[in-house]
């Protein structure tokens, strides 16, 4: 339906160029409508594969292993954006308080909830870290939106599951959402 309509709005600008040149006196395409297309409904990931994910992320070992459990495990938990995800500095994590301060849309910054589960992981992941990026590449650096898109990828391979989601899609149904409430106590 979608290459439809771009053959549909093609003829009408070739046209428009055609009449707008004197090339032609009237535009034969100018009653040429483009139908609504819909856009498909994106992958998310259900609560079982939530599980799967994190079980296969929690049981693998390696530093790159510990940070991705870490990562996804928070991203999942609390349903941040992958912006503020990849954003997130030591200091915007407060154990004390059970918060994370993340950079919202429009550059406001917004107070997330932690879990005592999140907390627990948090604890032992900013141990040695120094103040600067929370999540970092093998690099040290501030790892990308794109390195974590990667990374869903290889361990939803790795936990068997055969979908392709975003990171959005991931966290489409973070714990703050009425329909996963009843695993929290698992995270």
């Amino acid at each position: 339906r979608i290459s439809v309509n771009h053959v549909k709005s093609a003829l009408r600008a070739f046209f428009r160029y055609l009449e707008e040149t004197g090339a032609i006196d009237r535009n034969p395409a100018r009653t040429l409508r483009t139908s609504a297309a819909r856009s498909p409904v994106p992958a998310i990931l259900e609560v079982g594969e939530h599980a799967r994910l994190l079980g296969a992320t929690g049981a693998a070992t390696g530093p790159a292993a510990r940070r991705d459990h870490v990562m996804f495990s928070v991203l999942l938990g609390t349903g941040i954006r992958l912006s503020a995800l990849v954003g997130l500095d030591v200091a915007d994590v407060d154990l004390a308080a059970r918060r994370l301060t993340i950079a919202g849309k429009g550059g406001r910054h917004e107070s997330v909830v932690l879990s005592t589960k999140l907390v627990a992981l948090l604890t032992k992941h900013v141990e040695g870290l120094e103040d600067g990026r929370l999540f970092r590449s093998a690099r040290g650096g501030r790892i990308s939106g794109r390195q974590v898109q990667y990374r869903l990828q290889h361990w939803m391979a790795l936990a068997g599951v055969d979908k392709h989601v975003t990171v959005h899609g991931a966290a489409g149904c973070p714990l703050t959402a009425p329909s996963c409430r009843a695993i929290e106590l698992n995270w």
